[in-house]
């Protein structure tokens, strides 16, 4: 089995990706990478584009990447996902380090991008702000967190870290206690953590 090994980076929409994009590197002190005409690309030191930040007609989280080793097959992790049942679909636009991923839809509708981690990670940032290292962990809602830890765990082996009571679960994917929770799903990877 090929499992996930590292969080990637953070999809958010904003009607104001301008405005969001600021507070990031204002207040948080996240470096901007590269902008397009609907994306900003932002980064901690430890995580070249930790945060996109997009156009959109809602604020929050819409989708999260993560990594599997660099030198994993993504053709292999294809068709493991397709043993459990999900359709994945090839992408080479989705950001300028990632020239290949494979997107999919997760527990609720929830958007997962999968790639191989870039050789070179390190991002930039500025000298000011919060200052974190890397992203920590991103959360979202799930209507029913035993088949969601289900999924993380069988499908992208991830490991339970704890459960708060019977509704709330911690995931890692590495040494860090979480790296995904459940009913609402966090992904975690840091000393300083941006929290969303």
């Amino acid at each position: 089995m090929i499992n996930i090994t590292s969080i990637g980076r953070a999809t958010f929409e904003s009607p104001d990706p301008e405005r969001q994009a600021e507070h990031y590197a204002d207040v948080l002190g996240l470096g901007i990478l590269d902008r397009t005409s609907d994306m900003i690309f932002l980064s901690c030191p430890a995580d070249a584009g930790s945060v996109i930040v997009r156009r959109g007609a809602d604020v929050g989280c819409a989708g999260l990447a993560l990594h599997i080793d660099g030198d994993a097959d993504l053709d292999a992790f294809e068709r493991q996902l397709r043993d459990f049942g999900v359709t994945g679909m090839r992408r080479t636009d989705s950001a300028p380090d990632i020239p290949d991923l494979l997107a999919f839809e997760g527990p609720d509708g929830m958007r997962l991008e999968v790639s191989p981690r870039p050789a070179d990670f390190s991002g930039k940032y500025q000298s000011w702000g919060i200052g974190p290292r890397k992203l920590g962990h991103v959360a979202f809602n799930v209507s029913d967190s035993g088949k969601a830890v289900k999924f993380f765990t069988d499908a992208l082996g991830f490991r339970v870290s704890d459960w708060l009571g019977d509704f709330f679960a911690f995931l890692r994917c590495g040494r860090d206690h979480h790296t995904v929770n459940q009913t609402v799903v966090a992904v975690s990877c840091a000393e300083r953590q941006i929290r969303t």
